[in-house]
């Protein structure tokens, strides 16, 4: 944790999120270049994770079972300053869920807000009691 401020200062390359905005979402904002820092950090971490695990499938390496642990963890924890951050930067606390809102990451690293119900496939809506 220590390290972390110095980690995102160190990047360089920014990652982007491959997603792109549908017709049902609304755009909150863009995301700051700290935010876009450690977007990048999260995401270069877990891609590792992904990467390692891979490795560790087809390799009797034991060290590589140390590595994925720490990079998945490393991973989820990035991934929730990430989250607790862009509430933060778009003072979203106690809003989305009385909003019944979700909140994503789209292209260009806009930050989108949208409805639960909209997400959820027709026959998931009956089972859980939206309309359809």
């Amino acid at each position: 944790m220590k390290l972390l401020p110095l980690e995102i200062q160190e990047v360089t390359e920014y990652l982007q999120p491959q997603q792109p905005k549908e017709e049902n979402e609304t755009v909150i904002g863009t995301l700051p270049e700290e935010l876009i820092k450690l977007y990048s950090l999260w995401t270069a971490t877990s891609r590792e994770s992904d990467r390692v695990l891979v490795e560790l499938r087809y390799s009797r390496d034991k060290s590589l079972i140390d590595r994925y642990d720490e990079l998945s963890d490393q991973a989820k924890v990035l991934e929730l300053l990430f989250w607790i951050g862009v509430k933060e930067h778009f003072k979203l606390w106690g809003v989305l869920p009385k909003e019944n809102v979700q909140v994503g990451i789209r292209q260009e690293y806009q930050i989108v807000k949208f409805s639960r119900e909209d997400n959820m496939p027709p026959f998931l809506k009956g089972l859980f009691g939206f309309s359809r």
